[in-house]
């Protein structure tokens, strides 16, 4: 059983979980195309959130399969340890490593292609995850791209 069974969308996002967009405005356009927020599964599938700001909050079953086994392993590690850090280790034992630097090189390549010199490192930061997200995007056959 997972610690915490609700998520908003921009905390969806921020996890980077695998078959999952890494943005707010992309996982709320997934949650309706996917009908995670129709309005007989109210309570099940999806909730009101409460508190400041409001807003709508999915319940973890509703998320691909490969996201869920994260979650899982996120919250094992959490709840044996004690604190965050299992939780970040487990998070990024999901990463491919080798996904990672190959984005890595190409958002170098292609900056220094296109404009002459070296990335900043912002830029390289925001370029090499934008390449890792379409490297490891999650095709109609499950299985990432890359292996990721």
């Amino acid at each position: 059983m997972l610690s915490r069974e609700w998520f908003t969308a921009a905390a969806l996002a921020a996890l980077a979980l695998p078959g999952l967009p890494r943005s707010k405005p992309a996982v709320i356009a997934l949650a309706k195309r996917a009908g995670w927020q129709h309005p007989e599964a109210e309570g099940r599938l999806w909730r009101r959130r409460r508190g400041r700001g409001g807003g709508v909050e999915y319940h973890c079953s509703v998320l691909p399969a490969a996201a869920q086994a994260v979650l899982a392993r996120m919250s094992a590690a959490g709840a044996a340890e004690g604190d965050g850090r299992a939780a970040l280790l487990a998070l990024l034992a999901a990463v491919d490593l080798e996904a990672l630097v190959a984005a890595h090189a190409i958002a170098r390549q292609v900056h220094r292609e296109r404009f002459g010199r070296e990335p900043d490192a912002a830029r390289l930061r925001r370029w090499t995850a934008a390449l890792y997200g379409v490297l490891c995007e999650t095709p109609a056959d499950g299985e990432g791209a890359a292996g990721c």
